[in-house]
């Protein structure tokens, strides 16, 4: 079979741009239509499905690796989408440019199955007590309520859930229907992998979820720089009803303990000096283009005191975005970031402790989540008049020169950044250093408390090198052995504040086609070949 990375190599790669301005996304169909089109039948057997998702840079990313995926498995290429009509009238004919056709969407269901949704959603609401029964709703041995969950949040700006609220019976109705379409796709093809977009909201979670549930390899595309890697399928537990049990939503294996082990001592060395060259870099307020853009979380202090001058003990509470997927992790103490923080602040109100609360950066944004987020932050200040709440841009790098005497969080980056510091840390869920030693990870509620009510003595075992092996693992490990080295990203745009806005704009699709040579091609596909096995290499 011609290879559809070298197949332009007779005629060359037209470059096509509009005069005066950016690219249009009409012209990047048309040049996908051209160059792009899948080499396998549209009936063949085999099928790669590919999430819908609407990020131009992941879209190129797609292109690349669905196209890879389908030829190493002769197969047909076939897009799932549930979410806003809106979005898909924008994306389909993308998507359709280089072969990916819809298949599985909210039509996919037929009346009777709508009408069976709709019981067994009622049903279920029904049964619904408190905010932790959302987690037990389930369909066809696939569980729905932690992506129920956050769903709802997501969708409405909320914090928390009322069990009775009338708005979630509708979302745990979609749930159901994506899961009756997606199991119906699932029966009727052969699929051999999947590209999902997103495993925590149920557009594309539940999808996910019956893939794994038929071992169907599921894998994560990045584009900054591109790389491909599997999603976890493993089960913790027999019993399958319980979310908790089910395979990670990040691959968090990748930051294990058991994957620094196998480097040489040589290399275990090295990449703890490299890291903690990053990590003295980060804390002393450096911006690192890979890890974020825009302003340092630890910029130089003020000349404000952040601290009230007493001999008191300061304890510090770092907050989440409360809409955004609270359960995005296996498991957490509370069902959300607010059952979290009215617990913690109830409790510490029993303290002889000073306690301020900083709250999550995006309550700076103009947008919805922004909002929704300040005025949580304002119920909390009025609930709770003795603890201070900072300005979300207050230094973390003043914090700790001022010194706190511990930290609370979820499941923040404050639980290495800190403890590399010498600050207790105590999180409420699992996490990416779950595995690690050098915060607190307590298992239940009455352990939580304790760590609350003796916040002024808590002494976890910091070993520094620790940190390190989990910094480079976390940050910097999959550059370095997983990474393609080719960014889809024009390099001008990194670290650049306004990134975000670039990556949505038609931009993207120019510097694309620009960048689409032979040598990038043959780039990618070496890579691919390494590092996403396929039938044909097994």
């Amino acid at each position: 079979m011609r290879s559809f990375f070298n197949r332009l190599a007779k005629h060359g790669i037209r470059h096509v741009m509009r005069r005066g301005g950016t690219l249009s996304s009409e012209t990047f169909c048309r040049y996908c239509e051209k160059h792009w089109k899948p080499l396998v039948n549209k009936k063949s057997e085999q099928t790669v499905l590919v999430g819908l998702f609407d990020w131009n840079p992941s879209i190129c990313a797609y292109l690349y690796t669905s196209h890879y995926l389908a030829e190493s498995h002769s197969a047909r290429l076939a897009g799932y989408f549930f979410g806003d009509p809106a979005r898909l009238q924008k994306i389909l004919p993308i998507y359709r440019s280089f072969g990916v056709n819809l298949e599985i969407d909210a039509a996919s269901t037929s009346r009777v199955q709508k009408r069976e949704a709709a019981l067994l959603a009622r049903e279920a609401f029904e049964k619904l007590d408190h905010a932790w029964d959302i987690f037990s709703i389930s369909h066809d041995g696939v569980v729905l309520g932690d992506l129920i969950y956050d769903t709802f949040l997501r969708y409405h700006l909320e914090a928390t859930i009322d069990p009775r609220d009338p708005r979630l019976l509708p979302i745990v109705k979609d749930a159901i229907q994506i899961s009756m379409s997606a199991a119906a796709f699932f029966s009727r093809n052969n699929v051999e992998a999947v590209v999902p977009y997103d495993p925590v909201y149920i557009n594309s979670g539940i999808v996910h979820r019956h893939a794994i549930l038929r071992g169907i390899p599921c894998y994560v595309v990045e584009y900054n720089p591109y790389r491909v890697y599997e999603y976890d399928s493993t089960f913790f537990g027999n019993d399958r009803s319980d979310y908790r049990n089910w395979p990670k939503k990040d691959p968090l294996k990748v930051y294990s303990k058991s994957v620094f082990s196998e480097l040489s001592a040589e290399q275990q060395k090295e990449s703890r000096l490299i890291a903690r060259v990053h990590l003295e870099s980060r804390l002393n307020g450096k911006v690192d283009p890979l890890l974020v853009f825009g302003r340092s979380a630890f910029s130089p202090a003020s000349k404000a005191r952040v601290f009230c001058d007493d001999t008191v003990p300061r304890i510090l509470v770092f907050l989440h975005d409360f809409c955004d997927a609270p359960n995005y992790m296996r498991w957490n103490l509370f069902p959300d970031f607010y059952h979290w923080l009215d617990f913690l602040l109830d409790q510490a109100d029993r303290t002889p402790f000073q306690w301020y609360v900083k709250p999550h950066p995006n309550i700076h944004k103009d947008d919805g989540k922004g909002r929704a987020n300040h005025s949580i932050v304002e119920h909390f200040r009025n609930k709770y008049p003795k603890v201070k709440f900072l300005d979300p841009s207050v230094s973390n790098r003043q914090i700790i020169e001022e010194k706190v005497n511990a930290l609370f969080t979820v499941r923040g980056t404050a639980g290495h950044e800190f403890a590399y510091c010498g600050i207790p840390v105590v999180n409420a869920g699992d996490n990416y250093h779950i595995e690690y030693n050098f915060n607190l990870n307590p298992r239940t509620i009455t352990e939580f408390k304790e760590h609350i009510l003796n916040a002024d003595r808590l002494d976890p075992k910091i070993d520094k090198t620790e940190i390190e092996s989990f910094y480079y693992l976390r940050y910097l490990h999959l550059n370095n052995c997983n990474s393609s080295e080719i960014n889809l990203l024009p390099s001008e745009w990194l670290g650049d504040i306004n990134l975000p806005k670039l990556e949505a704009s038609s931009k993207i699709f120019e510097h694309f086609i620009s960048n689409d040579t032979l040598q990038r091609r043959e780039g990618i596909r070496i890579y691919l070949a390494n590092h996403v096995p396929t039938k044909f290499q097994k």
